[in-house]
C-alpha cells in the first residue's frame, strides 16, 4: 500500500474509533497492527511504528504510544529519528523527563554520528532542558546549533525558536539567543 492509501484508510477506521474508555482496541490499531506484522520494507516498517503510536495517542492510550515508539527506537536503533520522538514523547510526563534527558542525548550522539537530523536532535534537547529547568543544557544546544548553522541536511528540521522563546528572561546568554536567530532569519 502507498502513503496515500494506508492514510485513507486510517480515515476510514477512525470513522469506526471506540472510545478508549470502553478498553477496545480502535479498529485502525488493529489493521496497522497486522500492516506492521506484514511489512519487512525498514522505511514502511519505521513508517507504520509512527502512524501506530499516532493511533495509541489519538485514543488515550498512552502506554501503548510509548512502547510502540521503544519498539520502534529498539528495531531501528541506529537511526536518530526514533530515539528523538521517544524522548520527545517522554518528556511530556514529569516523571520520565530524566529518562527524556538520557534518551536526547544518545538521540543525538546517533544524529551527530551519521551527520542526520543532528538540528532536530538539538532542538529537542534544548526543550527538554526548559522543562528540567537545566539552563545550561539549553545554552549548549543553542550553541551547537549556532556552530552548526551551515550545515545543510536536506531531511533535518528548518529552524525552531518555540525553546528560545519560552525561556525566563537571563536564563541563557541574550547575545547567543541573538546569534541563533540572527544566523536562522530568514531560512
Amino acid at each position: 500500500m502507498t502513503p496515500a492509501e494506508i492514510s485513507q484508510r486510517l480515515k476510514e477506521l477512525r470513522k469506526q474509533h471506540v472510545a478508549a474508555d470502553t478498553g477496545a482496541v480502535p479498529k485502525s490499531v488493529l489493521w496497522l497492527q497486522k500492516l506492521l506484522a506484514k511489512t519487512k520494507l525498514a522505511q514502511k516498517r519505521g513508517m507504520l511504528y509512527t502512524l501506530l503510536a499516532q493511533e495509541y495517542a489519538r485514543a488515550g492510550r498512552e502506554r501503548e504510544e510509548i512502547e510502540t515508539m521503544r519498539t520502534s527506537a529498539r528495531e531501528f536503533k541506529e537511526e536518530p529519528v526514533p530515539w528523538v520522538a521517544l524522548a520527545s514523547r517522554l518528556s511530556f510526563d514529569q516523571s520520565s523527563r530524566a529518562e527524556a534527558r538520557k534518551l536526547a542525548e544518545h538521540a543525538l550522539e546517533l544524529a551527530t554520528t551519521s551527520d542526520r537530523f543532528v538540528r532536530y536532535a538539538l532542538g529537542t534537547r534544548a526543550r527538554i532542558g526548559v522543562q528540567l529547568a537545566d539552563y545550561r543544557l539549553v545554552e549548549d544546544s543553542i550553541r551547537r546549533l549556532v556552530a552548526d548553522s551551515r550545515a545543510t541536511r536536506e531531511e533535518d528540521v528548518g529552524p525552531e525558536f518555540d525553546f528560545v522563546e519560552s525561556l525566563p528572561d537571563g536564563a541563557v546568554d541574550p547575545q547567543l539567543i541573538e546569534r541563533y536567530r540572527s544566523l536562522y532569519r530568514g531560512r
